[in-house]
């Protein structure tokens, strides 16, 4: 019965991929309850732990607590902003459950780096780190504590995003920092735009013969359970009989 439950949970391990404690990876979570707003109307403005919970923002060493939610798309700035996921302005009233993405716009090479973070724990069987996101030279780079990933693939979507896939299989099960860091521009050139969302963690799916192993490892498991259980139901009837008969024997004496 122990070797059936120990199978049952790894089956449960291998089709489940959890994020571990880390928060809002699809940028999903923000309250809009109390922004502000400002005298341009491309950006309203609210704390970075109601736009981006779980995460800590940062342009070059210094921590920015306030962070803008672009209301339609700028025009010659160098922002990091959270936006809706249609990139063409937001409705207004805003609903509770709109989508968000992480956008970046660079005009001025000597603005400095933007990046975002947080700590959390790698689920224990994740292979690779996935995310949608904007495809050119000019993207965001996520790092495990400092170390910048090794990129697996990019893969185009419908809607016009590339799902692109990072190696994380050597920090499983490990308790890290996550960070994404904005594309530089050092050449000065002419205003770039990128944009990520949907970071997941991802579990490989067991394959048909892991799959046959565990069913045959759970078949065995269970013939040899009720097995045992039906030894030790006869080794009950044995004893029953062999007592009465014990009785008899006595009375006839």
């Amino acid at each position: 019965m122990r070797t059936l439950l120990v199978l049952l949970a790894g089956i449960t391990a291998l089709q489940t991929a959890r994020s571990g404690d880390f928060r809002n990876l699809g940028f999903d979570e923000a309250n809009t309850n109390h922004l502000s707003y400002g005298p341009v109307d491309f950006f309203a403005y609210g704390a970075t732990s109601d736009l981006l919970p779980g995460w800590q923002l940062y342009q070059g060493s210094t921590q920015l607590f306030q962070m803008p939610l672009m209301l339609r798309e700028p025009l010659g700035t160098t922002v990091l902003a959270l936006s809706g996921r249609t990139l063409d302005g937001l409705p207004s009233p805003l609903p509770p459950d709109w989508p968000y993405l992480l956008f970046f716009e660079s005009c001025d090479p000597a603005s400095g780096l933007f990046r975002i973070e947080q700590m959390g724990q790698i689920p224990a069987a994740a292979r690779e780190l996935t995310l949608r996101e904007s495809i050119s030279s000019f993207r965001f780079s996520p790092s495990i504590d400092d170390n910048e990933l090794v990129w697996l693939s990019s893969i185009a979507l419908a809607d016009g995003r590339f799902l692109t896939t990072y190696d994380v299989s050597a920090y499983a099960g490990q308790t890290v920092k996550l960070t994404l860091t904005t594309p530089g521009n050092p050449m000065g050139l002419a205003c770039t735009q990128a944009y990520v969302d949907s970071l997941a963690f991802v579990v490989p799916e067991p394959s048909a013969m892991a799959l046959l192993l565990l069913g045959g490892g759970l078949l065995l498991s269970c013939t040899a359970w009720g097995a045992q259980a039906e030894s030790r139901a006869s080794g009950r009837v044995l004893r029953r009989h062999e007592s009465r008969r014990s009785l008899r024997t006595h009375r006839s004496r």
